[in-house]
């Protein structure tokens, strides 16, 4: 369409020919005098093309470039000479390839393969040498992290950051400008915040807290054991471990975790270790049962006694509240989160890990 009158521009139709009664086209994005388009279609500018084009941006034909998609392409992004590619396809330019491709603007593809083997990928956008991709999946990045809907990947590896803000639905719509990456579709939380449907990150290139090494989460004989190791930290207070039983709601347990290092800040690897007993309640709950036995046994036994016992039955159980509010961590599936607190006092959440069977 004409930018300026807002009517269609008559002599370009590159007249996509879809199977399907929609989404012919559900995926753009414009460079120089190019046009790249990405849907279901099979046929396109006037040349067969599988799920994926390139249009001249004056004549609305398709030009040499053909990589070819197995099957729908959602999402396309550029930067530079790079087109990265997002879809349902499992293979791209006849490499088996699942769900997210990279290619350059001659037509070559990359070796770059984030593999999105568990869902498909519909929103890109790229900054800063890192790859914003959204949509279904749980599991995405060279070496196959656990990334829910929402993931950053590096741009020349292919793995994923340390950047998790766990969304509790998909996203379908990503664009990133001026330091800010845009995020939208119809979650209700994102990074622990309340946010309805719309949602921004600072992508400005500002100091990570801490850089995160190797992390392990397992339970044993009813205990938690969560280790982890801290690569570098900045401005660092305390860690607060939160569990999940389905990798979305969260909820802290235990006592934070205090940065051992000075100020909060070092640049040394320093390893940190939290565990939790799994069930910690019962113990508050006994001590409640002996008080009714005592009451109901021995009627000439000390009042202050009783309420002793009762008084520290109930601080027991507001200290350990988390206990009984909702997690179940003895449970089959468990999830662990770890959060970083600045001095400053804000929250940021780095890491989750599935919790597996003790050593």
């Amino acid at each position: 369409m004409d930018a300026s009158t807002g009517l269609a521009i008559d002599n370009w139709n590159p007249n996509a020919n879809s199977s399907l009664s929609t989404n012919a086209v559900g995926a753009l994005a414009v460079v120089g005098n190019i046009v790249y388009a990405g849907g279901n279609f099979r046929n396109i500018g006037g040349q067969p093309r599988n799920y994926v084009a390139a249009l001249d941006v004056t004549t609305g034909l398709a030009t040499d470039w053909n990589p070819g998609a197995s099957t729908t392409v959602y999402a396309i992004a550029v930067d530079g000479s790079m087109v990265y590619v997002g879809g349902a396809f499992e293979n791209f330019g006849n490499k088996p390839l699942n769900r997210i491709a990279a290619l350059g603007a001659d037509g070559t593809l990359s070796s770059w393969d984030p593999n999105a083997v568990d869902g498909t990928v519909n929103a890109l956008a790229v900054a800063g040498g890192t790859v914003y991709v959204g949509r279904g999946f749980n599991t995405i990045g060279v070496g196959g992290t656990s990334r829910r809907y929402l993931a950053a990947l590096d741009a020349g590896t292919g793995a994923a950051t340390s950047w998790m803000p766990n969304p509790n639905i998909s996203v379908l719509a990503l664009a990133a400008a001026g330091g800010a990456l845009y995020v939208g579709r119809q979650f209700t939380q994102i990074e622990g915040q309340s946010r309805l449907g719309f949602a921004a990150f600072d992508i400005s290139g500002g100091t990570v807290p801490v850089t995160f090494g190797s992390i392990e989460a397992f339970m044993k004989n009813g205990l938690l054991t969560v280790n982890w190791t801290a690569l570098k930290e900045t401005n660092n207070h305390h860690y607060e471990i939160e569990a999940s039983a389905d990798g979305v709601h969260f909820q802290t347990i235990g006592e934070p975790v205090l940065s051992k290092a000075k100020d909060g800040n070092a640049d040394i690897p320093v390893s940190y270790s939290f565990s939790y007993q799994a069930g910690a309640g019962l113990m508050a709950i006994g001590l409640l049962g002996f008080a009714v036995m005592l009451l109901s046994g021995n009627r000439r036994r000390s009042g202050w006694q009783l309420i002793m016992i009762i008084v520290l039955s109930i601080g027991y159980i507001s200290c350990n509240k988390s206990t009984f509010d909702a997690i179940d961590i003895s449970g089959k599936k468990l999830f662990i989160r770890i959060a970083q607190v600045d001095i400053d006092g804000t929250k940021t959440y780095i890491k989750t890990v599935q919790v597996v069977d003790g050593r």
